[in-house]
């Protein structure tokens, strides 16, 4: 890039200019242009021919336009010898902080920057401006090369009330200026860790997932997955039924947390991410040549995540699980690019091959673009979506409950880095990376708990073979050997001849989790009630009856699609017994069938209506007598039995209806 201004791309500018605009205020922009700016160039004159063209508009004094002001400044930190300058005037304090804020960090506190703060009084302040807003203690008018948040309230641990803010560069700014600084590796490429950090944890679930995947999609295929009340997250019974029969690892082993009672949530966190990814329809599965069937699965789940649009992006809400949404702004997500830039993430990880990754680094790369894992507009995320301080401190004396996301610092804590982690969790789950982790703590804890998603303490990851295969970095794929290879899906189960009995021996996960839908477990071999387990190498009795088979049935539909459900799972020869029991189930269904062309009437006591409604051959063809003085006549009979009632001296007011519509529900006509 070249030195000048007339030499700069004009898109460079006004892109510099838009942050800068959006971010300083007039007074801001002159006050630090009459300070520090024009004072430089004073000291310095040949600087000023750094400006081009425009040298002779921006060093004049006398026009006061915001306009003018924010082009010097843009001009400043675009150009590298300007920037320098500046900062060296500056002094070491403001350029430390530059190159943290435009690498490391989004936003510094102004009360821990003791440093910023200055005895002297800046007069072109009032006790309303944001950098004098206690009216105590006013800004260092170097610290003003930086953007300000508005002042928020705080307490100090003396339970004395103050204001601080928090000093920025713009995203505008941040991408200009890292350039006017040494390279930093971590934020530019992947780097090789020499051997995988120590961590209470290492988790690897390719020899499992590859094992048993197909058998969670049939799992989550059967229904037997209970969700809450709205529909949306599995119910503990049912995740950790699913674990035990399909033999994944779980993230976190709950005895082992330092405190059992913070950690509970993430229990079966890696059972809710996996079952969340492979809720998807495998009618169009493609098995390659060569290749294991259930390694296809995985693929169909990857290819999903790539894929499907962030709208219907089942992980995000468990990966994201601290932040809350004030309203439905679905709608303003972005619909195709979170899958993409996911896959890309992984992408990137396989790209260092069978070596460790540190997880800050991993961070660092992901985020250095200011719009990579942008999920949704600053605007929305400032208005719609918070977090819940935890500390009962920042609720009280008026603090917000709410902590909404309105600063780029807040975006990056609260959104990118926890979903970069949590979809490094997610990989992990379904076999791609193997990854090393903490249990879960951070610095800035939500909702009464000890961290802010219980990925913050992510260590390194690393590709795994079946990662590599996948994504097409090899050609071929082997299965790792589970430790519980040999064992799964070997029971069988025997029908009996006689009664509706059937017995299952061995391990079978399939079987132990579809049987329960069809009949009643009895126990074990032992004759003791048990309950299912995958690890149980005794026997276990199941019992059909109308009951166990039909629960769950509504039509003769349900029944039908039930019968050949169960004949598909069993997948053996049946004994004459169970087809009799079948054709009984459909012989019984709908017993009753309902007439909607009959009306019931009640009759009053009158014992000369009775007779003649017994002994009128013509009364006694129309009407059906039915119990409890009742009768039935048919809608079309209506008007012949009232002119028959008529001629003996009965008064009724019977009408046929004008229109009967009739419908397939039991609910009848309406």
């Amino acid at each position: 890039m070249e030195n000048s201004l007339g030499t700069q791309t004009m898109s460079e500018i006004e892109l510099l200019k838009q942050g800068i605009n959006q971010h300083y205020r007039m007074l801001e922009l002159e006050f630090f242009a009459d300070r520090i700016i024009y004072p430089l160039f004073a000291s310095a004159p040949h600087l000023s021919e750094e400006l081009g063209e425009k040298k002779a508009m921006l060093m004049e004094r006398k026009e006061r336009r915001k306009e003018k002001f924010s082009t010097l400044l843009a001009m400043m930190f675009l150009n590298e010898k300007l920037f320098n300058a500046l900062l060296f005037s500056l002094g070491d304090d403001v350029r430390q902080l530059v190159e943290r804020l435009s690498y490391d960090e989004y936003t510094a506190s102004v009360v821990e920057l003791s440093d910023a703060y200055t005895n002297a009084k800046v007069v072109t302040r009032t006790s309303k401006e944001r950098f004098d807003y206690s009216g105590l203690r006013p800004l260092h008018v170097a610290y003003m090369l930086f953007a300000t948040t508005q002042p928020e309230q705080i307490w100090l641990p003396s339970n004395y009330r103050d204001y601080d803010f928090s000093l920025f560069l713009p995203d505008e700014v941040r991408q200009y200026v890292r350039r006017h600084f040494p390279a930093k590796p971590e934020y530019t490429e992947l780097l090789p860790l020499q051997a995988a950090p120590e961590g209470q944890y290492h988790y690897s679930n390719e020899a499992a997932i590859v094992e048993s995947a197909i058998t969670l999609a049939n799992l989550i295929d059967e229904d037997i997955i209970d969700y809450d009340t709205k529909g949306e997250k599995p119910l503990k019974g049912s995740l950790k039924k699913v674990q035990q029969l399909c033999g994944f690892q779980e993230f976190f082993t709950i005895g082992k947390a330092r405190d059992e009672r913070q950690m509970k949530e993430a229990e079966y966190l890696a059972m809710e991410l996996l079952i969340s990814i492979a809720e998807q329809d495998d009618d169009d599965i493609e098995v390659k040549a060569d290749e294991a069937e259930t390694v296809a699965f995985i693929r169909l789940w990857l290819f999903g995540l790539r894929h499907q649009p962030q709208i219907y992006f089942s992980p995000l809400k468990h990966i994201l699980v601290h932040v809350k949404q004030q309203y439905s702004v679905y709608q303003d997500f972005k619909e195709t690019s979170l899958g993409s830039e996911l896959y890309a993430l992984l992408m990137d990880i396989s790209s260092v091959d069978d070596v460790w990754i540190g997880a800050d680094n991993l961070v660092k790369k992901t985020l250095y673009s200011p719009d990579s894992f942008r999920i949704l507009s600053k605007e929305n995320a400032k208005h719609y979506f918070y977090v819940t301080p935890s500390r009962p401190e920042d609720r009280r004396y008026g603090g917000a409950e709410k902590k909404f996301i309105t600063s780029e610092g807040s975006y990056r804590r609260y959104l990118t880095e926890p979903l970069v982690k949590g979809a490094t969790f997610l990989f992990a789950a379904m076999g791609l990376v193997e990854i090393v982790y903490d249990d879960a703590t951070s610095s800035t804890p939500l909702n009464d708990t000890q961290y802010l998603s219980p990925y913050d303490n992510l260590k390194a990851v690393r590709i795994t073979k079946l990662g590599q295969y996948l994504l097409g970095r090899t050609n071929t794929y082997s299965a790792p050997k589970s430790s519980s290879s040999g064992d799964k899906n070997v029971g069988k189960l025997v029908l009996d001849e006689y009664r509706l009995l059937a017995t299952l021996t061995g391990a079978n996960p399939m079987l132990e989790a579809a049987l329960p839908t069809f009949m009643r477990l009895m126990g074990n071999s032992t004759g003791k009630a048990g309950t299912i387990a995958a690890t149980d190498s005794g026997s276990r009795l199941y019992v059909m009856d109308s009951a166990s088979f039909l629960k769950d049935c509504s039509s003769k539909d349900d029944v039908l699609e039930k019968i050949d459900l169960f004949k598909k799972r069993v997948g053996t020869t049946f004994p004459a017994i169970w087809d009799t029991f079948f054709e009984e189930m459909l012989a019984k269904v709908e017993p009753l069938e309902e007439q909607f062309e009959y009306r019931v009437f009640s009759i009053k006591p009158n014992r000369d209506l009775m007779r003649l409604l017994s002994t009128d051959e013509l009364l006694k063809d129309l009407v059906l007598r039915a119990e409890g003085h009742r009768i039935l006549i048919k809608e079309d009979d209506i008007p012949k039995v009232k002119k028959r009632l008529e001629k003996f001296g009965y008064l009724t007011a019977l009408e046929k209806r004008k229109t009967v519509r009739f419908t397939t529900t039991r609910r009848g006509y309406w």
